[in-house]
């Protein structure tokens, strides 16, 4: 076997960002389901009839790569890292006319992260 990804398995520091592109949405759907799992209490209403149990869900729609992310989803991550959210929706405007905003995890957060939300998709936004 040779070409990077052979060459990245050996050095992955030598290519942080290619090394990062392939793990670290792998990592997160992980982390994420490991504290969905572990307050599982707190997440349970969140679901829907749809899903047995928290782990069905973790391991229908959380762990498997090519599945959108959800509010619960945000949520848990947001926690388990201890960062700050805010997401702007876009399928929907408040009464003043302005579009929807939601903001999850502690307000006094080292991290901040925001997301625009088009149905269907998150995009990060860089301020």
């Amino acid at each position: 076997m040779s070409g990077p990804l052979l060459t990245l398995y050996e050095r992955p520091i030598a290519h942080p960002v290619l090394f990062l592109a392939i793990f670290s949405p792998r990592y997160m759907r992980l982390l994420t389901s490991a504290h969905l799992k572990s307050n599982a209490e707190h997440f349970a209403n969140f679901l829907d009839s749809d899903f047995s149990d928290i782990a069905d869900f973790c391991a229908r729609e959380v762990e498997p790569s090519g599945k959108e992310c959800e509010q619960i989803q945000v949520i848990a991550l947001a926690d388990a890292l201890g960062c700050r959210v805010s997401v702007v929706y876009l399928d929907g405007h408040n009464e003043e006319g302005k579009f929807n905003e939601h903001h999850f995890g502690p307000k006094e957060a080292a991290i901040s992260i925001s997301m625009l939300y088009r149905p269907g998709h998150y995009d990060l936004l860089e301020k």
